[in-house]
């Protein structure tokens, strides 16, 4: 900002000093003036500025993170029935039917009845979807557990508290997460649809 001799402050022009001219005048011989480039600096700042406004990321009202609109969009009951049409079944390594069925097997079962393709192999599943932590589990989330690390076993969230998998001794059942993870280590949740 320049200081001026009749007592004001201009952002960019400089006072010109012109004795015997009116206020009026002298001002308009001021406005007049050239900008220095302080003072296009900013006018240019604020016009970038102004064009960065312009372009905000997409508000999403339905409490559903960015990550997850990428996901494939699924239906909470039909999900819900399909986890009930397999509740029960004897396991069978490798099976994928309500007549004898695996972890794995379950999940990508269950999918795909949604129209949603996944590897048959727990480690495959594990590279599928969004990362989520464990405060973050919602209905149809993968909870995966092992050893050391690598994955064995898969089950699929039915609450925040509660998971259907496919137990080696019991079959398919309804267990709580937490408890599971004091028999094996939980070492991953993901998020592959989106339920509606």
């Amino acid at each position: 900002m320049c200081f001026h001799a009749h007592g004001g402050f201009s952002p960019w022009f400089k006072y010109r000093g012109l004795k015997g001219q009116s206020r009026r005048r002298r001002f308009f011989l001021v406005r007049s003036g050239t900008a220095p480039l302080g003072g296009l600096a900013i006018l240019a700042g604020l016009l970038i500025l102004a064009g960065c406004g312009a372009s905000r990321s997409p508000v999403y009202r339905d409490n559903v993170s960015w990550e997850d609109h990428r996901l494939p969009q699924a239906s909470r009951e039909k999900l819900l029935h399909e986890l009930g049409l397999y509740q029960g079944t004897p396991y069978m390594s490798g099976g994928n039917t309500t007549r004898g069925i695996d972890c794995s097997g379950l999940v990508s079962s269950v999918y795909a009845s949604l129209g949603v393709t996944l590897p048959r192999t727990v480690i495959e599943q594990l590279g599928r979807g969004e990362s989520r932590s464990r405060k973050e589990v919602k209905t149809g989330d993968l909870i995966f557990f092992g050893k050391h690390g690598k994955p064995t076993h898969v089950g699929i969230a039915v609450t925040n508290r509660e998971m259907m998998h496919s137990s080696t001794s019991r079959g398919v059942v309804l267990d709580e997460i937490d408890e599971f993870a004091k028999t094996l280590k939980m070492i991953g949740i993901r998020r592959v649809v989106r339920l509606t």
